[in-house]
């Protein structure tokens, strides 16, 4: 995987060029930084100015900590009570939907002599983790009433932003808007109000309120239906090579369950790719590049390679390169291809591929 640093910093300028000034961007690392590498991707987005990140999970703040990130870091998800000493400890930000998990955080930042920071998270539709609308004002004052706790955001996230009906979407920004309200008649101004994914950073901009938070774009990719455009710059290409060419005769099985047969005298080529690395067994009609061409993959993909039929590039040898996703000659696999091919968005295209597959990153030598 070839990772782009300065298409990176060009997609984060694209998106600042969007927003309000004063508006941050909390750039999304989780899952890897979406399979692209979390210490390095959140490196080179530092380096660009950004000082708020956002992970799914306790593990991932840390390992951000220890690759030399300082900015604020949010943990989206709901964290364990038993790992709640980790927030403060580490000097992090929860997100907190309930009053027992307030309750762990406030005994965690007592216990480690420093406030446990955390984002009230407004359940507005999505049905996931997070207080109702109507929960929120007697939540807050229960948590500000909390020693050890400390609100420094809040923030709710949208069901079908990317969707071209953004009618729901309006339907939970005013939800939140109004749990907003009720806590400004009170006097309680938090700082850091957030609703904005990536896609709703385009469809949504009466929302961008105190921050977005951003993870597709970042990466180069669309985010479902968007109602403008946003010029985002290729990110990263998966590449591998021909390792074995072999003629074969008709009527010779290829692969387990011999799924595939040569019809008559076939040169097939051998790619070190399988179902580990994240070319999936089940993708439709699955093609790579070589040598600018479409080649079709054959036979059952394997759990560690994968076999094409080089008819259309008869002069194909080994250690010619391989193209999984991105550009080769005139033609192009892009991530929204293969996302289509395996029923699915392009985030999950991208993050299936494994710790196996090595990350090359160019044109961001300065990250972190």
């Amino acid at each position: 995987m070839e990772i782009d640093g300065s298409a990176i910093r060009a997609n984060y300028r694209a998106v600042r060029g969007l927003l309000k000034t004063g508006c941050r961007i909390i750039a999304v690392v989780k899952a890897d930084a979406y399979g692209l590498g979390l210490g390095p991707v959140a490196g080179i987005l530092a380096s660009e100015g950004c000082s708020h990140f956002a992970v799914a999970t306790v593990a991932e703040a840390v390992e951000l900590r220890c690759h030399g990130i300082q900015g604020e870091i949010l943990v989206l998800g709901s964290i364990p009570e038993r790992l709640a000493e980790e927030v403060p400890r580490w000097n992090l930000c929860a997100t907190c939907g309930d009053l027992s998990l307030a309750g762990a955080l406030s005994r965690a930042g007592l216990s480690v002599g420093r406030p446990a920071r955390l984002h009230v998270k407004v359940d507005t539709g999505l049905g996931r983790i997070g207080f109702s609308p109507e929960e929120v004002l007697p939540a807050v004052k229960a948590i500000r009433s909390m020693k050890g706790a400390e609100i420094s955001g809040i923030y709710t996230h949208f069901a079908t932003a990317d969707e071209p009906n953004l009618d729901y979407a309006r339907w939970q920004g005013e939800r939140f808007l109004e749990a907003l309200r009720a806590l400004e008649e009170e006097g309680i101004r938090i700082p850091l109000r957030h609703a904005c994914n990536s896609a709703a950073i385009l469809n949504c901009p009466g929302l961008h309120l105190d921050a977005v938070r951003c993870g597709i774009f970042l990466y180069g990719l669309p985010s479902g239906h968007a109602s403008r455009p946003i010029g985002l710059s290729r990110v990263f290409e998966v590449k591998s090579e021909l390792v074995a060419v072999r003629d074969l005769p008709a009527r010779h099985p290829v692969g387990y369950g011999l799924r595939y047969v040569t019809r008559g005298a076939t040169r097939i080529g051998v790619i070190p790719v399988g179902f580990n690395d994240g070319f999936l067994r089940g993708t439709k009609n699955p093609e790579v590049l070589i040598r600018g061409v479409r080649v079709p993959v054959v036979g059952s993909v394997c759990m560690d390679q994968m076999m094409v039929d080089l008819a259309g590039v008869p002069d194909a040898r080994k250690q010619d390169e391989v193209v999984l996703i991105g550009r080769q000659g005139g033609e192009e696999i892009t991530a929204l291809e293969y996302a289509a091919r395996i029923d699915s968005i392009p985030a999950q295209a991208m993050t299936l591929f494994s710790r196996r597959v090595a990350r090359v990153y160019r044109g961001g030598e300065d990250h972190a």
